[in-house]
């Protein structure tokens, strides 16, 4: 019994290891963080691509990465024109009041971590 539990977890502890946290990460619909918004889910595979919901694609206008490395894409499946958005490369650390200086302005489809 103590040794199934053991093993038990160990393979929860590797699974945790595998997924990265999107925590306050929110995209909006209009420019200056105005408009619907939309939190990505705070944990996924950092591998994986998310590809954002139907009624939220080419809607995107401005993105608040919160602290994080992020890479939004023009096309779903993280394809297409890719930008990646990471602490100190903009003014405001991670925030863009507007993604028509990226040319991703509803356009933005998908999105992953950098890393």
């Amino acid at each position: 019994m103590k040794l199934s539990l053991t093993l038990a977890v160990i393979i929860i502890s590797i699974s945790f290891k595998e997924i990265n946290s999107f925590a306050r990460v929110t995209l909006y619909t209009e420019r200056e963080h105005k408009g619907l918004d939309y939190k990505l889910p705070r944990y996924w595979k950092s591998q994986d691509c998310l590809n954002l919901p139907k009624w939220l694609r080419r809607n995107v206008e401005s993105v608040d990465a919160a602290g994080q490395c992020i890479v939004i894409c023009s096309e779903t499946n993280c394809k297409g024109h890719c930008v990646a958005i990471f602490p100190g490369n903009d003014s405001q650390e991670t925030w863009f009041g507007d993604l028509h200086e990226l040319k991703l302005d509803n356009e933005v489809q998908s999105v992953k971590k950098c890393f």
